[in-house]
């Protein structure tokens, strides 16, 4: 008798849903390193498998986080270092927080050359998670530094801890 050369399906290598920019933005992903106080929202590792798991169903595509937690000497340098003037000019005369320093933004890129899917990718998330009034949205297309969504929550809480 021939025993059957099939594998387990069980022991197949599982597929990595999301893959990460560096191990570090990984660790912040899940929760393993904190800066200070601050560490990632949990309900942006659940949009964010939501968001991979249509890109990779519908298109066959896989995405990639390249930013979690940011502090605000990081966010200055990002901003200050931009090649449009006008964007540095803007930041000069008003510095902003962002959504990382929170712990409440996750950038994500859409590999494979797949950027003509970013509008319905969008729309997917954004009409299945709110993020607060109608005019404001969950997912939204950024430039700085490069081409990426933007994957944001709002707080629950008042007087919340900010990254500096």
């Amino acid at each position: 008798m021939v025993k059957s050369r099939r594998r387990n399906p069980l022991k197949r290598k599982r597929r990595e849903m999301i893959k990460f920019k560096s191990s570090e933005i990984r660790k912040e992903f899940f929760g393993e390193c904190t800066d200070g106080e601050i560490s990632f929202d949990p309900r942006l590792r659940f949009i964010t498998y939501a968001f991979a798991t249509y890109a990779y169903t519908m298109f066959k595509v896989d995405v990639m986080v390249i930013d979690v937690l940011r502090t605000q000497e990081q966010q200055n340098i990002l901003y200050l270092s931009h090649p449009d003037k006008a964007v540095v000019d803007k930041y000069k005369q008003l510095p902003w927080t962002s959504h990382h320093q929170y712990g409440r933004g996750v950038d994500v890129v859409i590999l494979n050359g797949a950027d003509v899917i970013v509008d319905e990718m969008l729309l997917f998330l954004n009409s299945r998670v709110k993020y607060g009034k109608d005019n404001e949205v969950t997912a939204l297309w950024h430039t700085i530094p490069e081409g990426h969504v933007h994957i944001q929550v709002r707080s629950n809480i008042k007087n919340e801890t900010v990254i500096h």
